[in-house]
């Protein structure tokens, strides 16, 4: 991977905490609306932030978040969506072939 590749990578991890303490991290692969609401396409890497390829992403395991901006500390913040809110995003990207 070259260096160029590797500083993107970097710029779209997102550690988050499991309820046990654990980190986790996440490759944001890019972010969407759906009803006026922000929402990230993240990929599982575990407990190893170790930069791969864009093949290995696309491979790895996918899920959706919803992005809500986090004024007291200027930062995103990735939340699980309701399963309601789930199912009509579900329904948003595959009326849209996304």
């Amino acid at each position: 991977m070259e260096k160029n590749e590797e500083m993107q990578f970097e710029d779209n991890l997102v550690e988050m905490l499991a309820e046990d303490g654990e980190e986790l991290y996440f490759y944001e692969m890019g972010q969407f609306e759906c009803d006026g609401q922000k929402y990230a396409v993240l990929v599982d890497l575990g407990d190893d932030p170790t930069p791969c390829s864009k093949e290995e992403l696309e491979k790895a395991d996918q899920t959706i978040a919803k992005v809500v901006y986090n004024e007291v500390e200027q930062i995103d913040e990735y939340v699980a969506p309701e399963d309601e809110e789930f199912d009509q995003i579900c329904a948003y990207l595959d009326e849209n072939g996304i």
